[in-house]
């Protein structure tokens, strides 16, 4: 198999138990792209956490402030919504791809149980990006109002960011996300989290 063919296939591998795949990092590290591309090419559901916070959340975001104003109860009532959303897909039979930050080693380690649970597999992704490359596409995206977060919270999020580490999080893997083409980050993604999924012969 040629390397141009190879991203599609084994974005397609089939798996043979539930997974739920979730895709973190700070603001602008691709999440919601790489996240989106997963599910479209495995052919799963796609939960992105942005579409579960509050008017008052989003609000603060889009004037360039962060959401602790509105206290932690908060931010752990948004991720229980979004992990309801990923287990009710769950339910169903269905996997997912989750785009949410789980910036801390407590909430990436919540985040797993509360899938683990159900019987599911569970793996966090974890999209390093380098911080230039983050501004560059934050500048970009703020420039075009793509998006409520604002690139004045960048550095709130790489301040309040534990890094994974691998010796302490066995069901988190770290892949460089700094290449441009979200379909390649996909197939690092989906290779670096292969307990989840036994490959075909891929020749």
């Amino acid at each position: 198999m040629h390397d141009s063919d190879s991203i599609t296939h084994m974005l397609q591998s089939r798996t043979h138990s539930q997974w739920c795949l979730f895709f973190a990092g700070v603001q602008g590290a691709g999440k919601s792209t790489v996240a989106l591309r997963t599910g479209v090419e495995i052919g799963c559901p796609y939960v992105d956490a942005d579409d579960y916070h509050s008017e008052a959340a989003i609000q603060l975001m889009s004037a360039g402030k962060g959401v602790d104003e509105l206290g932690e109860q908060y931010r752990e009532q948004w991720l229980q919504r979004v992990i309801g959303a990923c287990r009710t897909h769950h339910l169903i039979g269905l996997n997912v791809a989750c785009a949410c930050s789980l910036l801390t080693k407590s909430l990436r380690a919540e985040a797993v149980l509360s899938i683990s649970d159900l019987g599911a597999e569970a793996r966090v992704v974890f999209l390093d990006c380098s911080k230039d490359e983050l501004c560059r596409r934050l500048t970009a995206r703020d420039a075009k109002g793509q998006h409520f977060a604002r690139l004045s919270m960048l550095d709130g999020q790489l301040e309040a960011l534990e890094l994974p580490i691998a010796d302490e999080e066995s069901n988190v893997v770290v892949i460089n996300a700094d290449d441009r083409d979200p379909a390649r980050v996909a197939c690092r993604a989906w290779l670096a989290s292969s307990q989840l999924h036994p490959f075909r012969d891929l020749d």
